[in-house]
């Protein structure tokens, strides 16, 4: 019902919901590019969410990008790289996936030790890669590899008319909508067991304002790891894959979450990582049960209703003391004039 009411194209795929902030910022295009490929291999049909919050330039990407291209570049990126066999992990790999061990993947043990290491260098090298180099938007981007990856724009040509099995009333609704671009053919099949090629649509949104009811509408949460979104998340008993944090302030979120249970880290440079640990709690129904009910355990949805009535509470405590204290004070005053006017009549 919350899907046909955001009048989301598609109300019955498995949907993921990937958040970067307001101002739309992270890896976010990489992580969309990864997931997206990963989802079509191995034949998963799914929504994608991107909330590109204020981020116009990553959202017309989206809206340009040409998903076949996307599709072969990630797949020969990956093909040329192989398995992962000399990528250190650190901490617990969450699981298994095309190219090996999610490198970097936590889910639990000491985990801030762990993204110290991983986070101890600045540059990616043999003892802290987490990922196969990244396939460039285009040849032409290939000098602007250093940019932000959340700000690079494919070059390719307009994509192909998507596939009319949007729902019906789909064209008042103002997104992005941008449907695979594979082919479902043998030829064009790169899953390890020959799977029909993954039906996944890339919905970019704006700036969102009823955040609750996307959360409500996805099976899990693509997100860097800020407390409100967190809390929220805990509150409708949605996995969590956090991707980012920031130093100090926001490394307890991520071991709240991990601790917790429902979730997993997979730092924002190992695109695939995080797109294979997606796909694994997406066909893995009892394992994505067993995160929402953990989610559910921690979250506190009704936190702020508690916090007032707290905060109504103590008040009320105070002005019953403060009270109190003056009544007693007053009878102390009155008391010892008592004495004081005795003691003169005396």
């Amino acid at each position: 019902k919350v899907r046909a009411d955001l009048q989301l194209p598609f109300t019955h795929r498995k949907t993921i919901l990937i958040m970067g902030g307001g101002e739309g910022v992270g890896s976010l295009s990489n992580i969309v590019d990864a997931i997206y490929v990963e989802l079509v291999a191995q034949g998963i049909d799914a929504l994608i969410l991107v909330v590109c919050g204020r981020n116009e330039k990553l959202k017309s990407s989206l809206e340009e990008r040409d998903w076949a291209q996307v599709f072969s570049r990630w797949q020969s990126a990956k093909a040329g790289y192989g398995v992962s066999k000399s990528i250190m992990s650190f901490g617990d790999n969450c699981g298994t996936g095309i190219t090996g061990a999610s490198s970097g993947c936590i889910e639990g043990g000491t985990v801030t030790g762990s993204i110290r290491r991983m986070l101890s260098t600045g540059n990616l090298t043999i003892g802290n890669m987490v990922s196969p180099p990244l396939p460039p938007s285009s040849p032409s981007a290939v000098a602007g590899e250093e940019k932000k990856a959340d700000e690079s724009i494919d070059d390719a040509s307009p994509e192909k008319e998507p596939k009319q099995d949007v729902a019906a009333g789909e064209d008042a609704v103002p997104l992005t909508r941008v449907e695979s671009g594979v082919e479902e053919t043998a030829e064009n099949d790169h899953s390890n067991n020959a799977k029909a090629a993954g039906n996944v649509h890339v919905v970019g949104l704006g700036f969102v304002t009823r955040m609750a009811e996307y959360m409500v509408a996805s099976d899990v949460l693509v997100t860097k790891a800020g407390p409100g979104t967190i809390s929220e998340a805990a509150s409708l008993s949605l996995p969590v894959m956090l991707t980012s944090f920031l130093p100090g302030q926001e490394e307890g979120n991520v071991d709240f979450v991990i601790d917790g249970g429902f979730g997993a880290y997979v730092n924002d440079t190992d695109p695939i990582g995080i797109a294979e640990e997606i796909c694994m709690w997406l066909t893995d129904d009892d394992r994505r049960a067993q995160l929402s009910v953990a989610a559910k355990a921690k979250g506190a949805p009704y936190a702020a209703r508690d916090i007032v009535q707290q905060i109504g509470d103590s008040t009320l405590k105070w002005r019953e003391f403060n009270e109190e204290k003056d009544h007693q004070e007053a009878a102390e005053a009155e008391a010892k004039a008592a004495e004081g006017n005795e003691a003169v009549a005396a």
